[in-house]
């Protein structure tokens, strides 16, 4: 296994955000600013800042190191969404709290960034922007000129495969590509691949590239150990906050300094106080911690190694079945949590499997909803066709009868005319007339107009009986009725009135 110094050993970042996914790479972060000593690194994507202050953090006092860039537009994408000026806000409070000279940044895209570095001076490049296939494709191919021979790029979120993500293709493409011992994908914290250029071998990251999968395993396992404590610190911190209250805010800033150390100790009384499966986890976790701390030092610095009885320096790497035999319980452990979440995780995809067949039955009823609504669209449309079409015939109708009932009245009135003059010219002979007109004055003028002129109050009578209405059709045909009724009415009326007339002395 490699070795760690002390200050990897006691790495502790001094700013950590709500950016929670790379606090547990960054004492990778740590040893590989230590290890590599990059002159200048540039970072593609760096949001609130973790990672860009993590880098800057550990590598102080290594004189190689001259620049640190931190490039982004601070403006979001289409999986963080829009940012607003918070996050940018944020990282430039930090920036200038630091007042490093090493730092820099870029407000910008990418692309146009790519004119402010020179072809070849890029020692480690840390690319972490949009995360879908083609964008960090880009990214990879346009800044891949301006990488020093033996340079080194690191791509995160490798292991995410949600939707739209990409990254993952990326690295099964460099992997393929790439010499053999030139690349590892750290597997916690989303994933983190390391891409080394050159053949170089002369620190521990390209031996760690070209180590077995054994020595790799226990190395990624140790730096994983050490992210977990700094992760654990911040879920901790969240957790009291919660506790108490408060709302974590998106800009939120974890403590530091006096602040930290007394929640360090706080939760530590917890832990005694009210031990958990989980703060067991964790004290057999920090416990391995420390014995690998022991043994690390004791490897780094031979001369200090333990002496046994005799007097003798130990072997320290005899001391490494003892340092993970007691792991033995603690991994058996989280087997079994992990069993459980496993079976949890199942149960959920079953639930939301169930849920997904609700929905679509939901989808299927909403279309059938939406197909009987077009039809009654469709009926009511002809409906109102229809009604459409009865209204024009009964209107037709109506008006068909009217013109028969002008053409009943014209002939009723030319027939009581007819008959009335008829009537008295046989009766009275050729001076009906003139005698008409002694006995009933204006009666032969009424004879001869016929029987409007002989009750002019009749007409009207019938008119107002037989008004129609457009819309009855019933109404118009007993008008009709009724207007040959009145006819009928005034012709014996013309009679009775003739009769009359006979009675009269003058004819007897």
């Amino acid at each position: 296994m490699l070795l760690f110094d002390k200050c990897v050993l006691d790495f502790f970042p001094q700013y950590r955000s709500t950016q929670v996914a790379w606090q547990a790479l960054e004492p990778f972060a740590a040893w590989l600013m230590r290890t590599v000593q990059p002159g200048r690194t540039v970072e593609l994507g760096s949001y609130r800042g973790d990672s860009f202050f993590t880098m800057l953090q550990s590598s102080q006092g290594l004189e190689p190191v001259r620049e640190i860039w931190a490039v982004d537009s601070w403006e979001g994408d289409r999986h963080t969404g829009p940012y607003g000026d918070g996050v940018y806000s944020q990282f430039m409070t930090e920036f200038s709290r630091r007042a490093d000279p090493r730092a820099r940044h870029l407000r910008m895209l990418f692309s146009d960034a790519l004119a402010e570095f020179e072809d070849g001076s890029i020692d480690l490049l840390h690319i972490d922007g949009a995360h879908d296939y083609g964008s960090v494709r880009e990214d990879y191919e346009t800044w891949l000129p301006k990488m020093a021979p033996d340079g080194i790029i690191l791509f995160h979120d490798t292991l995410v495969r949600q939707e739209h993500f990409g990254v993952w293709r990326l690295w099964a493409d460099i992997v393929e590509a790439s010499p053999e011992g030139r690349t590892i994908n750290l597997g916690f914290s989303n994933g983190l691949g390391v891409l080394c250029l050159g053949e170089a071998v002369g620190h521990d990251i390209h031996r760690l590239c070209a180590a077995g999968d054994r020595q790799k395993l226990m190395t990624t396992a140790a730096l994983e150990a050490l992210g977990t404590r700094i992760l654990r610190q911040s879920q901790y911190e969240y957790m009291l906050m919660e506790r108490a209250g408060l709302t974590v805010a998106e800009d939120h800033v974890f403590a530091r300094g006096e602040e930290l150390e007394f929640l360090r100790q706080l939760r530590a009384a917890e832990r005694e106080m009210q031990p958990d499966p989980a703060a067991i986890i964790a004290e057999a976790g920090n416990a391995c911690d420390l014995r690998l701390r022991d043994h690390v030092a004791a490897l780094t610095k031979p001369e200090d190694s333990p002496q046994n009885e005799a007097g003798t320096a130990e072997n320290p790497l005899a001391g490494l079945a003892a340092l993970f035999a007691p792991r033995h319980e603690f991994d058996a452990f989280g087997n079994d949590l992990r069993a459980r979440s496993a079976a949890g995780e199942a149960q959920t995809a079953r639930t939301g499997e169930k849920v997904e067949a609700l929905e679509s039955r939901l989808t299927a009823l909403r279309d059938d909803v939406a197909d009987i609504g077009n039809r009654v669209g469709i009926s009511e449309q002809g409906l109102g066709a229809l009604e459409k079409t009865t209204a024009q015939r009964l209107d037709e109708a109506v008006a068909a009868l009217r013109a028969d009932l002008a053409a009943a009245e014209a002939r009723l009135a030319a027939l009581a005319a007819e008959t009335s003059a008829s009537l008295a010219r046989d009766l009275l002979g050729p001076r009906a007339p003139e005698m008409l007109e002694a006995i009933a004055p204006g009666l032969p003028a009424a004879l001869e107009n016929g029987i409007p002129a002989l009750y002019p109050g009749f007409e009207p009578h019938v008119r107002n009986t037989v008004r129609l209405k457009n819309d009855a059709q019933d109404d118009a045909i007993i008008g009709i009725g009724a207007k040959v009724d009145a006819h009928e009415q005034a012709l014996n009326y013309l009679i009775e009135e003739l009769r009359k007339i006979l009675k009269h002395p003058f004819f007897r």
